[in-house]
């Protein structure tokens, strides 16, 4: 059984953080085949501003380990390390997160397999192709290669998608409002706004999604699937999967009440129709290609996680040091 897992720090020495961390997953599993790529360096993406460069690597399991087994084992590395979780994407000493495990796909509040932005950072996609290349990732349909190759493309669309006309207007110039507040020039046309300087575009669509189901009050997942793939086939100008043009198909959804019900619960018809999580395959979306399910429920995140997306996916990564083991 494989597993990919990811390491990131930059507070204090962040190399000496994730050579230890390494370590100790070794000691973890002395069992496993375990393989390392080199140290990767890049800016911080997303997060408060003002943090430090991180350092990143994946390290690949091979043993009998199953994928809650390295959860936890990370878990309590990342304690031991001093790991401390207060705001999202913020600076930290160590970062683990299991990326791939075989082809399991988990979606729960608490875990997540693959991790649901892998296929957007090329931080971590370029030490990926150093242990894992050939390796399919089970939601999107490619290796982990032909993932890193989107990234690289002349040019970038991303492909949002909603239910709700209505929340994708409050997502869209929420980053304008971001894209504002950063300094970043953009054009804006009714449902697009492109980055020139990232040579990205954003989408932004309703989807015709037949009324929803009286016994769920919900869309069935086929129904979702149907209608990504109406929408992918309508769009003009643009061909999925060209030489050229990479596309990113981003879902959102919001809970109605995330208070009374979890966000992952709630979208789990479009987390099966994307194939996110488990469904029967002639119930899914047919495209592959690299994909990600948005939660919605504050849309100012939303927008700034656009942002973060268009960011990761042309983010700069310098190569360092072999990492031994």
């Amino acid at each position: 059984m494989k597993s990919l897992v990811s390491l990131g720090a930059n507070l204090g020495k962040p190399r000496d953080h994730i050579l230890g961390a390494c370590g100790l997953i070794v000691d973890a599993f002395p069992q496993a085949q375990i393989s390392v790529s080199h140290l990767f360096e890049t800016p911080a993406v997303g997060g408060p501003k003002d943090q430090g460069s991180f350092y990143n690597a994946v390290l690949s399991i091979d043993g009998s380990q199953d994928a809650f087994q390295v959860w936890h084992a990370i878990r309590e590395i990342e304690q031991n390390l001093g790991r401390v979780r207060n705001q999202r994407w913020e600076a930290r000493r160590i970062d683990l997160d299991i990326l791939f495990h075989e082809a399991d796909r988990i979606w729960t509040p608490r875990l997540k397999i693959p991790h649901p932005r892998t296929c957007l950072r090329r931080f971590i996609l370029e030490p990926c192709l150093e242990i894992a290349g050939d390796s399919v990732d089970p939601v999107s349909g490619l290796t982990l290669q032909a993932l890193w190759n989107e990234s690289t493309k002349n040019q970038v669309q991303i492909r949002v998608v909603a239910e709700d006309q209505a929340l994708l207007q409050e997502v869209q110039r929420g980053l304008e409002r971001e894209l504002e507040m950063n300094s970043i020039p953009f054009r804006r046309e009714p449902n697009t706004i492109e980055l020139p300087s990232f040579q990205i575009a954003y989408l932004f669509e309703a989807l015709s999604i037949a009324p929803k189901s009286a016994k769920h009050d919900r869309h069935t997942r086929l129904e979702i699937a149907r209608a990504i793939e109406s929408s992918l086939s309508n769009q003009e100008g643009h061909h999925p999967g060209s030489d050229d043009h990479g596309l990113y198909l981003v879902g959102l959804v919001a809970s109605p009440d995330p208070d009374v019900i979890a966000w992952e619960d709630h979208a789990r018809p479009w987390s099966d129709a994307l194939r996110i999580s488990q469904a029967p395959q002639e119930e899914t979306l047919a495209w592959n290609g690299p994909r990600y399910l948005l939660t919605a429920n504050q849309t100012n995140w939303a927008s700034h996680e656009l942002l973060a997306m268009a960011q990761a996916i042309r983010c700069p990564v310098q190569r360092k040091e072999p990492v031994r083991i």
